[in-house]
């Protein structure tokens, strides 16, 4: 499934809400929000351990 910056969509009854996170680590990367349990799910766009592949080809950076 592609979409450009936004997307809602419905799962197990439930509404998500999915952004496209720009400048972020990778130029795909997105995070996911449900709605009724309000829950956040960011993926691998917070880790707090380590820095992670940097998708330098694709305009990202350490900054972004």
């Amino acid at each position: 499934m592609t979409f450009n910056d936004k997307l809602n969509i419905t799962a197990n009854d439930e509404d998500v809400a999915v952004f496209h996170i720009s400048n972020a680590h990778m130029d795909g990367d997105s995070i996911l929000y449900f709605t009724q349990s309000n829950i956040l799910h960011n993926g691998d766009t917070y880790f707090n351990d380590s820095y992670l592949c940097i998708d330098l080809k694709s305009g990202s950076s350490i900054n972004g």
